[in-house]
């Protein structure tokens, strides 16, 4: 049987299924999370991933203000998330704290952007330039 190819001459990758499990360990790291939603939109899975944040493409930086070197924090990926509601929301979170930063420090400051990634999602009236939580904000790359 002669193999598939799609239009770059390379053989597709099959999709991957990702189910509503809440606090599933998704290998490599990854945690999974269902954040609450308002009004009547379904409920969003938050796919975490540690990252090192390099290749940012298509989504959502989220920036805290402790950092000087202005490098986001987390990153939310591509805009599937939003054109199709149920989809999962894979979340890119920085992996190395760096070294300027004392270790308490630094898991406030990322318990802080993930609660903040929550609430950006928890309601598409955050879907703006403008949303603020706390010393976090965001920066949308298109």
């Amino acid at each position: 049987m002669a193999a598939k190819f799609d239009q770059h001459g390379e053989t597709p990758r099959p999709r991957k299924r990702i189910g509503k499990f809440r606090g599933i360990s998704r290998g490599a790291g990854g945690k999974q999370q269902v954040a609450p939603s308002g009004n009547d939109q379904p409920e969003q899975v938050i796919r975490w991933v540690k990252s090192n944040m390099a290749g940012l493409g298509h989504g959502v930086q989220f920036l805290h203000d402790a950092l000087r070197d202005k490098k986001p924090v987390a990153f939310l990926e591509e805009y599937n998330w939003m054109h199709r509601p149920g989809s999962p929301a894979t979340v890119r979170v920085v992996g190395t704290r760096p070294t300027s930063i004392a270790p308490d420090h630094w898991a406030e400051i990322i318990a802080s952007t993930c609660e903040a990634v929550r609430v950006f999602l928890s309601d598409r009236g955050n879907f703006r330039p403008a949303f603020r939580h706390g010393p976090v904000h965001v920066w949308f790359n298109c």
